[in-house]
């Protein structure tokens, strides 16, 4: 769980800190918490219920696993790597032990919780774990999907694994969140819409169609009684189907889905994902929300003012975007239309969008939702943002901050060489990079000509991620490492530093084989020299020097 922003109040804070060493005027801040994130950060993807009915739900970007109150929504108690457990992509409960077992989809583990809370892994079967259940005598089935495909039983004691469907590397042949019953694996094959049948005691898991033509399918669930039901699309419908006749009945219309549980008393829940929320669908369809919908957890932030004057402030959100009005909080925009995003800067009145998951960065316009341009072919970029009518993009695969004209998207001019460029900031004439792994902020041009050498501006940052320009012509930096935000006074020589706010909640340790900086914590200017930063959501400031 990120540590609670412990110096944002209820309303209204204000911070008189004098630069050190400097008899100068205070610089003041105010500001508030605009937009908090969802209560279960990280997303919330598969769920499942343990033999006493708690629901059990894993937080992929947060790395943890919570047990709930499945009737309040109360977290009773929530995991992480500090207690061996990596935050999952789905949850099955073992009928047999008693024990919670999940995959984690980044890490390729599969772990089990034992009901007395100890930890453990039961094997690795490499990036791509997702779909995981049981049988009614304990037999343990997991799969790949998305990523990779393939079903295998696991010995859950031993680990020892046995191919029940090759793996064949084809797209859309996988099986996403599968059940089981009376004998059968029930799971949907998303890449063709249809809820497949697998026998796992047959050779090749005889993989049978029993529905088709969804569009597309995410999840099944079986409950108690037999009752199969099918999750589809996002925004999601909750079908009943008959296996042996391939009919279906629309049970609910949910507002976002991922998957679903059923509880002993034949309850069915369904997991928001990307936002986090659980919901409960009562006997007449209509969901009844258990935990809300919110902001995962959010990384890089951008402000520009829309077509009527208002400011809006962006945040990337992994698998979502969201838009809230700058002054109010009102929401202005969700989308999961660009996938996996990290940073997000503001251009003109579009946005430059980065993945270093699928190495895209885009320039998108917000308002028709689509992409203007896309390129593929940057070194794993971390961050992008429109300087002089060009992009300027951190490349970790490289090192290097390039300069990339969009009439010439094959000429790239290496601006500069760093060992984990991350931080990037401008204004018209001028350009600021800032490296992770060495802590030192540098600007790279000056007065519209690129400096070589680049010139430190300073050193001895902790993790500097987020990095914007002040209405007054400072730089604001996100110290991740060091929970902090400092401003970067660049009117004194040498630069000095003010830390404005400590005891963030930044600098969340990544899962391993991921960027070391794992969640990018962002800050942002808006043209009303409002300051935003990502905080356990998105808090609004206003700096007084």
């Amino acid at each position: 769980m990120r540590r609670p922003l412990a110096i944002i109040a209820a309303g209204l804070l204000s911070l008189a800190l004098a630069t050190p060493g400097l008899a100068a005027d205070p610089v003041r801040l105010t500001g508030r918490m605009l937009v908090p994130a969802a209560p279960l950060a990280g997303g919330t993807w598969g769920i499942a219920f343990d033999g006493q009915d708690n629901l059990w739900a894993g937080h992929i970007s947060a790395r943890t696993i919570s047990k709930l109150d499945p009737d309040s929504g109360r977290i009773l108690a929530q995991l992480g790597p500090a207690d061996g457990v990596e935050g999952s992509d789905d949850i099955a409960f073992d009928p047999v032990s008693g024990d919670v077992c999940y995959t984690a989809i980044l890490t390729g583990n599969v772990g089990c919780i034992s009901p007395d809370g100890t930890q453990r892994t039961v094997t690795s079967l490499g990036m791509g774990v997702n779909p995981i259940t049981f049988s009614d005598d304990g037999r343990l089935f997991v799969g790949k999907a998305f990523m990779a495909d393939g079903i295998w039983e696991l010995d859950p004691v031993t680990g020892d694994a046995t191919v029940i469907v090759a793996p064949t590397g084809v797209p859309g042949m996988d099986v996403n969140g599968f059940d089981w019953y009376q004998g059968f694996i029930y799971g949907p094959r998303t890449g063709t819409g249809e809820v497949v049948r697998i026998d796992p005691d047959v050779a090749g898991g005889d993989v049978t169609p029993v529905v088709a033509g969804l569009d597309p399918p995410k999840a099944v669930d079986i409950a108690p009684d037999g009752t199969m039901y099918v999750l589809v699309d996002e925004p999601g419908r909750v079908y009943e189907f008959d296996p042996e006749t391939g009919e279906t009945t629309l049970v609910a219309d949910v507002p976002n889905s991922d998957n679903m549980a059923v509880d002993s008393r034949g309850r069915l829940f369904v997991s928001g994902g990307n936002d986090g929320a659980i919901y409960r669908v009562l006997p007449n369809g209509d969901p009844v929300t258990i935990s809300p919908a919110g902001m995962s957890a959010p990384y890089g932030l951008a402000a520009l003012t829309d077509a009527s004057g208002r400011e809006v402030v962006y945040a990337a959100d992994k698998f979502l975007a969201w838009g809230f009005d700058g002054l109010t909080g009102q929401q202005r925009l969700r989308t999961g239309a660009i996938p996996i995003i990290d940073t997000v800067a503001a251009d003109d009145t579009n946005l430059v969008l980065t993945s270093f998951f699928t190495n895209a960065v885009w320039v998108w316009d917000p308002v028709a939702q689509v992409p203007l341009a896309t390129y593929w072919d940057f070194a794993l970029p971390m961050n992008a943002i429109r300087f002089d009518g060009d992009l300027v993009v951190a490349e970790l695969g490289t090192g290097q901050v390039v300069r990339v004209d969009e009439a010439t998207p094959g000429v790239r001019t290496v601006l500069a060489q760093l060992a984990y460029p991350l931080g990037l900031a401008a204004t018209e004439d001028d350009l600021w990079a800032a490296d992770w792994a060495t802590g030192m902020l540098f600007q790279v041009v000056r007065d519209g000509v690129t400096l070589d050498p680049i010139v430190p501006v300073t050193t001895g940052l902790a993790g500097p991620e987020g990095l914007a320009v002040t209405a007054g012509g400072d730089l604001l930096v996100v110290e991740s490492l060091a929970h902090r935000l400092t401003l970067v006074d660049l009117g004194r020589s040498p630069a000095t530093l003010t830390s404005l706010l400590t005891d963030l909640p930044t600098g969340q340790a990544a899962a391993p084989g991921m960027v070391p900086h794992w969640i990018f914590d962002g800050v942002a200017v808006g043209p009303s020299g409002a300051i935003y930063l990502s905080a356990d959501g998105i808090a609004r400031y206003e700096l007084h020097d």
